[in-house]
C-alpha cells in the first residue's frame, strides 16, 4: 500500500485461527511451517512443497483428519533420526488422522507396525504413492526385503505405488496388525510399479474390494 506521499506501508490483519478448518497450499516452495495452533484444522494439504523439517502436528493440529505432506524434503532434515518415514514421525502425527498422505518425502524401510490400529485407530485411507521425486521406500540395512507397512483393520483404500517394496508383513489380527492383502474392509488396492514385491500365496480378504491393480510387480 502506497499512501499520497508514496511511502510504502504493510498492511496487517487478525484472523481467528481457532476458525480456519481446511489448508491447501500446494507446489509453492513452501520451506517451512508458522507454529500456530489450528485447534478446529481438519485438513492440511501441502504436497509437492520444499519442506524439510517434519511438523509436531500433535501440538499445533491436534484435531486434523486429513493429512497431505506427499513429495516434500523430509530425507534432507537437519536431524539425521528424522529422515526416515520412523517412529520419531508417527509420534508427530496426530492419531485423529483418517486420511494419510506421505508418499516421496522418505526413502528407506519403515518399521513394520507404526500405523498400526493402536496407533491410528481412525486410519481409513493410507497413501504412499510416490510422485516425480527420485525417493523411494525399499531396500535399505534395516529391511531385507523391505516390507509393505501394515495398518489397521478399519483401512478401507491402501496405496503404495512406485517404490521398491518387496513383500507382505505378517498380519496380527490381535494387535490391530494387517498387510493391504488381509484388511477386511479394503476396497481399493494399488501396488503398481513394486517392481520386487512378490508373494507365494497372495489373496484378496475383503469381501468389499472393487479396484485392484498389482501391475508391475512379481
Amino acid at each position: 500500500y502506497r499512501s499520497s506521499i508514496s511511502r510504502e506501508r504493510f498492511i496487517k490483519y487478525y484472523y481467528d485461527p481457532g476458525s480456519i478448518s481446511r489448508i491447501t497450499i500446494t507446489s509453492a516452495g513452501i520451506t517451512k511451517i508458522p507454529e500456530s495452533v489450528l485447534t478446529n484444522l481438519n485438513t492440511l494439504i501441502l504436497s509437492s512443497n520444499r519442506l524439510q523439517e517434519f511438523p509436531n502436528l500433535v501440538k499445533f493440529t491436534p484435531n486434523l483428519r486429513t493429512l497431505d505432506l506427499s513429495n516434500n524434503l523430509f530425507y534432507l532434515s537437519e536431524n539425521p533420526n528424522e529422515r526416515k518415514l520412523n517412529q520419531n514421525i508417527v509420534n508427530k502425527i496426530p492419531s485423529s488422522i483418517r486420511i494419510l498422505r506421505i508418499g516421496g518425502s522418505f526413502n528407506g524401510s519403515i518399521p513394520q507396525n507404526i500405523f498400526d490400529g493402536t496407533n491410528f485407530p481412525n486410519l481409513t485411507e493410507f497413501n504412499l504413492n510416490r510422485g516425480s521425486t527420485s525417493q523411494r521406500h525399499g531396500i535399505d540395512n534395516d529391511q531385507n526385503p523391505a516390507q509393505l507397512p501394515n495398518v489397521g483393520e478399519n483401512v478401507t483404500v491402501y496405496s503404495a505405488t512406485s517404490q521398491n517394496f518387496g513383500v507382505f508383513g505378517t498380519t496380527n489380527n490381535g494387535n490391530n496388525q494387517f498387510n493391504p492383502a488381509d484388511l477386511p474392509v479394503l476396497k481399493s488396492l494399488n501396488l503398481d510399479n513394486n517392481p520386487n514385491l512378490t508373494s507365494s500365496n497372495f489373496e484378496i480378504e475383503s469381501n468389499d474390494i472393487e479396484y485392484i491393480n498389482i501391475s508391475r510387480t512379481r
